[in-house]
């Protein structure tokens, strides 16, 4: 499903990927992207719109001037949000994709 936020690089919806058990994943749980520092307002509000109720962020402290979250409360912050959820690093690929490919199926 394409997800469109003004100003958000690499956005992808983790929605309608295929699970073991010939399911799929839900659509509009979780997220993955860039880092949203380039999020317009319009974007931001296309976010909140879109029920974001979380944002992720995998950079580590070079990147972002403090500590990142390891990963195993990334996990849980993932499973305990009330809403959707936006899951990022600098660009978007490597911890995001490593992140958001680990998750339980149960999870998304």
């Amino acid at each position: 499903m394409t997800t469109t936020w003004d100003g958000a690089d690499n956005l992808a919806d983790l929605g309608g990927l295929p699970l073991v058990d010939g399911g799929r994943t839900a659509h509009r749980r979780v997220r993955r992207s860039a880092a949203p520092d380039r999020l317009t307002a319009k974007g931001w509000r296309a976010a909140r719109t879109a029920g974001l109720t979380r944002v992720i962020d995998l950079r580590n402290a070079d990147e972002r001037g403090r500590r990142g979250e390891k990963f195993a409360r990334v996990f849980a912050a993932i499973a305990d949000a009330d809403g959707p959820v936006l899951v990022h690093c600098a660009g978007g690929r490597d911890r995001t994709g490593m992140v958001c490919s680990s998750c339980h199926p149960t999870v998304l």
